[in-house]
């Protein structure tokens, strides 16, 4: 007589290989495709070093900001400039049972995560113990550190939770699920723009879904549909050096500025490619663009579609511009008596 079936149990949490080298790099890890990392602009603005760009730009707390992934190592796509190990991609779609986290847990854990990988700062006397205290209240959640955040099944979920308790989001986004972006309320919503066409798309994106280019038509079409919305196109630059192209011809000046004018964000973010993590194994140092190329880039682009700078944050490589008609816009900042 045969025996039964034995029913299968999918594997929850991360493997220990891949667990121990996130953590050696400073990956705080919660359930099972979650995590957040303390950043260093929020290291330095403890110790009264400096902000980052969020502040400087939108007025988000950098010492009250946790950065956070719910899709650690899914994406879409594994684009040559980013920073994590494109090896341990899982693919881009999620297993309710052994992927997905709950977002009341995500929210319960990882302030307290955040404060015990902050412990050590304590004994800092470059550190203000007011400044220290009031980050065991976070006011700000960026679902940007790694992977895909819209192939979270529970995002909208986690988005009005995250509110409840009085924090802005800003997500993140490859732009590929345009359907998921209509459902979802952030305080601030990026779409990466990296490719000026579709060949130049796949690329620098390697996209795993051959209508990639088409689902990011579509969403840059939704972003024009909600101007009363804080959107952003966040454009990385890569130089073309050592056989690598990258996107900073005078061509790609016109095909950005298109890009722009179909979906007529309220800001557009140029930033540099920075040569860091497991990047460094696909592009160069000489890849990185100096702050005034990329200024001039920006500028001359933004001239192509009117836009214009409006500032910049020369540390973190990266100009803020915005319709020429809107330079002296009153709701820049992040208002959050209203959240």
């Amino acid at each position: 007589m045969r025996g039964k079936k034995k029913k299968r149990i999918a594997r929850v949490g991360f493997e220990p290989t891949t667990k121990e080298k996130l953590e050696t790099q400073q990956y705080g890890l919660i359930g099972k495709s979650s995590a957040i990392k303390v950043c260093e602009w929020q290291k330095k603005d403890l110790r009264e070093e400096g902000a980052c760009y969020k502040n400087k730009f939108y007025g988000v707390p950098t010492h009250r900001c946790i950065q956070l992934s719910t899709t650690l190592n899914f994406c879409d796509n594994m684009c040559n400039y980013c920073w994590r190990d494109l090896a341990n991609t899982k693919g881009n779609i999620m297993n309710e049972e052994s992927d997905v986290d709950n977002p009341k847990l995500i929210i319960e854990l990882a302030p307290k995560l955040q404060q015990k990988m902050l412990t050590g700062f304590g004994g800092n006397d470059k550190v203000p113990k007011e400044k220290l205290k009031e980050t065991k209240i976070p006011r700000h959640f960026a679902i940007s550190l790694t992977g895909e955040p819209t192939l979270y099944p529970k995002l909208k979920d986690l988005l009005i939770e995250l509110k409840k308790i009085h924090c802005s989001t800003f997500v993140v986004t490859n732009g590929l699920h345009p359907e998921v972006l209509s459902e979802i309320e952030p305080t601030q919503l990026y779409i990466s723009l990296d490719g000026t066409n579709k060949k130049e798309f796949f690329k620098i994106t390697n996209c795993k879904l051959k209508d990639g280019w088409e689902r990011l038509m579509k969403t840059l079409d939704y972003v024009k549909s909600i101007p009363h919305k804080r959107t952003v196109f966040r454009i990385t630059l890569i130089k073309s050096a050592n056989k690598i192209s990258g996107n900073m011809a005078d061509s790609d000046k016109k095909g950005f500025a298109e890009l722009i004018k179909r979906g007529m964000p309220k800001f557009v973010e140029f930033k540099s490619y920075m040569h860091i993590g497991s990047s460094r194994m696909r592009l160069t140092h000489q890849n990185q663009p100096f702050f005034d190329e990329l200024e001039q880039f920006a500028k001359e682009t933004g001239a192509l579609c009117d836009y214009v700078i409006i500032d910049c944050h020369k540390q973190s490589k990266v100009v803020l511009l915005v319709h020429k008609d809107k330079v002296k816009m009153k709701d820049r900042f992040i208002d959050y008596e209203k959240i």
